[in-house]
């Protein structure tokens, strides 16, 4: 069966409760908004966990998705640029293969640039926000003076 260490915040679920609804109330704490019909059946953030092995620990970060995403690309590459597996495959596909890494990093690189443009481009501006901001700067700027200090 796949055994994998617990992070360290399931490490107070698995305390024995001192009171009844112990487990609970440390849930409520790390999902406060989570309605409790939501929460699994052993009240965890995610349903379909277990004591042992809390969904929470099972689920894929973004980080995670991103590296198995790469190591595959990588790999199907190596196989392809390096004939790992005798597929003798014409030496076009090989030529082909070989500068793709670049080619993908310099298309991320294109696509970042253009996200980044379109957001900035896109961005809203805040009209409350500045008004606010500005009145809360001039109170200031009153309380200050009120206590001897120039600006």
């Amino acid at each position: 069966m796949f055994t994998s260490p617990t992070p360290p915040d399931f490490a107070l679920e698995r305390s024995m409760p001192s009171a009844p609804g112990q487990f609970t109330a440390l849930n409520e704490q790390k999902c406060p908004s989570a309605p409790k019909e939501t929460l699994g059946s052993n009240n965890s953030c995610f349903s379909g966990g277990s004591p042992e092995f809390p969904a929470a620990a099972l689920t894929m970060t973004k980080l995670l998705e991103w590296l198995l995403g790469v190591s595959l690309v990588l790999a199907a590459w190596a196989v392809v640029s390096f004939d790992l597996l005798e597929l003798r495959l014409p030496q076009s596909y090989r030529e082909a293969a070989w500068p793709m890494p670049l080619y993908l990093l310099v298309s991320f690189g294109c696509y970042s640039l253009g996200t980044v443009g379109y957001r900035v481009a896109t961005f809203n501006d805040c009209d409350e926000a500045s008004a606010e901001l500005l009145g809360q700067i001039q109170e200031a700027k009153q309380d200050l003076r009120k206590k001897g200090i120039k600006i």
